[in-house]
This record gives structure tokens, C-alpha cells and sequence, in this order.
């Protein structure tokens, strides 16, 4: 008894400690081999989730995704946003509450797109987010955080106004060349999230190129020139060849970019 209050004591030491010395925005990109899982875990140790891996690799990404998580030192996810109804967003969510308390469930709203996506929704997802706070997204929304201003920049088809965000709708090189094209009827409606710590800016466009183009065509540079967004946070088109299981990236207020950690 002695020994196992002693190792709990140690525990809660440790995540007390990395929460105390945490002075940067850490961001976790975890592979979930075709779809996305992203960790953002900020200077107060307050943490945001954008989905949760494959349906039909669920254990191996909520494993890879619990390796971030202890690697930060949480105990919850504070946020976590589903940014679709989409196997490989969703797929390992009910295998992640099963191992860390969820706080917030944010979601655009009901499924538009018949399939696994609709089963999911009616018979599953009720029953992980009856227990806490479920959260319908709207553009322009916040999600409150110390020290972070994180907007929600898209939402069951509409995007935040034009003039919302300073330094936005100003041409923007980047979609000159941008053409419309056809899609499905998910990814459109995809919660997609714009980041501000200090100077340094990033967006989490949901890993869909169809936000990043109705953004293009409707208006550009909606969300400001200078905007990181790094390409590691979208969909690589192929698994990854090593067994990798996530890469930290870390923020510092007067940051312009991400720097990798090694």
C-alpha cells in the first residue's frame, strides 16, 4: 500500500512539474497513418485534441496519441475537437476515454454524409460525450485558454467574416492559382481552428484541402498572411514507413515559426 501511494505521489509530482516549467505552446503531431490526431498543449498546461486517428487502427493511434499525452504530463484533454465525421478523425475516440478523462466534446454539429460516419454518430458518440460538456462549433467561436487565443475559422459550412481576424482578406500569392473542385459531403462541413500565441500563428485547417480552398476562393488570405501552417498537420498520403508514433513541435511567444524538437 505503502509503495503504491509512493509511485502515485511520484506521478502527480512529475505532472505537476512539467506543468510549473512549461513555458512554450507544445503542439504533437501524431501519425495515425492517413488521417489526424494533433495535441496542443499550452504554457498553463491546458490541452486541445483535434482528433483522434483510424477506426480501424484504434488502439495503435490512441497508443501513439496516450505516448503524447504522457509525454506532456496531462491527465485530460481539457478539448477535443472531432473536426469531421470521417473514419480516420473519429475512428479512436471511444478507445481514448477509455484511458483519460475527456473533458469537452466540439463538433460541427450533426453528420450530413450517410455511411459509417452517420452510424458512428447516432449509436456511439452520445454515449462518450453524455457524461461531460458537448460543444456545437460556430465560426468566430473561442475556445478559452490561458494565454492562447484559439478561433474557430470554420463551422458546418460557414466561415468567420472577413474582417474578424486582423491582417485578414488581402490578397494572398498562395491562391492565385487556386481551382474549385468537387468533394464530399463531410469535409466541407470540417471544424477548422485558427491559433495565436504571443507573435506566433498557426491554423489547423482539419487536414482537408477543401477548407483551404473555400478560404482561397471565397476570400482571400481570410486568415491573414504570415499564417504558419505546417505541412505536417495535414494528411500524408501514404502510412509511414517507421514506426514512429508523434513529433513535438514547440512555440515560443515571439516565435514566427514551429521548431522541431529532435
Amino acid at each position: 500500500m505503502r509503495a503504491s501511494l509512493a509511485i502515485l505521489s511520484a506521478l502527480l509530482l512529475s505532472t505537476a512539474s512539467a506543468a510549473q516549467q512549461r513555458t512554450t505552446l507544445d503542439i504533437y503531431v501524431t501519425d495515425v497513418e492517413g488521417g489526424n490526431a494533433t495535441v496542443f498543449v499550452t504554457p498553463a498546461g491546458e490541452s486541445v485534441l483535434i482528433d483522434t486517428g483510424n477506426l480501424n487502427g484504434a488502439v495503435r493511434d490512441v497508443g501513439r496519441i496516450m505516448d503524447a499525452v504522457r509525454d506532456a504530463g496531462l491527465t485530460q484533454i481539457d478539448h477535443l475537437i472531432l473536426t469531421h465525421y470521417h473514419a480516420d478523425h473519429f475512428g479512436g475516440m471511444e478507445e481514448l476515454s477509455k484511458r483519460i478523462p475527456i473533458r469537452e466534446f466540439i463538433d460541427h454539429g450533426p453528420n450530413v454524409q450517410p455511411g459509417a460516419g452517420a452510424d458512428w454518430e447516432r449509436d456511439v458518440y452520445p454515449k462518450l460525450y453524455g457524461q461531460a460538456r458537448h460543444t456545437i462549433a460556430k465560426a468566430s467561436d473561442r475556445i478559452a485558454l490561458k494565454g492562447v487565443d484559439w478561433r474557430i475559422v470554420s463551422s458546418a459550412g460557414e466561415m468567420i467574416s472577413p474582417t474578424a481576424l486582423p491582417g485578414a482578406n488581402k490578397p494572398n500569392p498562395e491562391c492565385a492559382k487556386f481551382q474549385p473542385f468537387d468533394n464530399n459531403m463531410e469535409d466541407p462541413m470540417s471544424v477548422a481552428s485558427y491559433i495565436t500565441f504571443g507573435q506566433f500563428h498557426t491554423a489547423h485547417l482539419s487536414g482537408n484541402s477543401s477548407i483551404t480552398g473555400r478560404m482561397c476562393s471565397r476570400a482571400p488570405a481570410r486568415i491573414g498572411n504570415g499564417t504558419s501552417i505546417p505541412s505536417s498537420m495535414g494528411r500524408p498520403s501514404t502510412p509511414s514507413p517507421r514506426p514512429a508514433t508523434a513529433s513535438r513541435s514547440r512555440a515560443s511567444t515571439g516565435a514566427s515559426c514551429l521548431r522541431p524538437e529532435r
